[in-house]
């Protein structure tokens, strides 16, 4: 199978949002609104943190946040982290950090940012893997009644089902990281 024919290709993939209804994006973009301090979406890698902060989006613009993106790794640069939290450090009552990448940062570089958004200068969303001391909004969790659907979508039924033990031991060694999951799945459609 050629690469742009493959359904597991990175622009599919890009497409499948995370599963929650409109009500509750609604309520959580609520809730951000109202708590002004760090709040976070944690869970395990792979599970849809990324996803669910990106599907806030225009639920958070209708309630009139300016919304700042921040993006960090393990391999961002001291640099590239040190913008980050200057960036943070200049929020406004109106502004909402989408902070994907939270646990980039030490213990100390939190209580600090933490500390500035406790005088009501903005909003915080992270993406993190664990707490951190910071109000949860919402978890994340490996799902495999989820993840075997999400297969089925976008390989077809057919194909789908022929890529399910693909699917469900990359599922199982990757403790339920989805990326993981869509990366083998494309692998054995590139070897049709």
């Amino acid at each position: 199978m050629k690469a742009h024919e493959n359904p597991f290709s990175a622009s599919a993939v890009a497409r499948i949002r995370y599963r929650l209804p409109e009500s509750e994006l609604r309520s959580l973009a609520e809730t951000i609104c109202q708590n002004r301090s760090v709040s976070a979406i944690v869970g395990p890698k792979g599970t849809g943190k990324t996803t669910l902060i990106e599907d806030l989006v225009p639920q958070l613009n209708r309630l009139d946040l300016r919304i700042v993106w921040i993006r960090l790794s393990l391999e961002s640069s001291q640099t590239e982290r040190a913008q980050a939290i200057a960036c943070l450090n200049q929020l406004g009552p109106q502004d909402c950090a989408l902070f994907d990448g939270g646990e980039v940062l030490n213990v100390w570089q939190w209580w600090r940012l933490k500390r500035h958004l406790k005088k009501g200068q903005g909003h915080l969303i992270a993406s993190l893997h664990r707490r951190r001391g910071c109000k949860v909004l919402y978890r994340t969790r490996p799902d495999w009644p989820l993840a075997k659907r999400l297969v089925r979508t976008l390989a077809g039924q057919a194909l789908g089902t022929e890529l399910l033990p693909v699917a469900r031991k990359s599922f199982l060694a990757n403790r339920g990281n989805m990326r993981e999951v869509f990366r083998a799945c494309y692998w054995a459609c590139a070897k049709l």
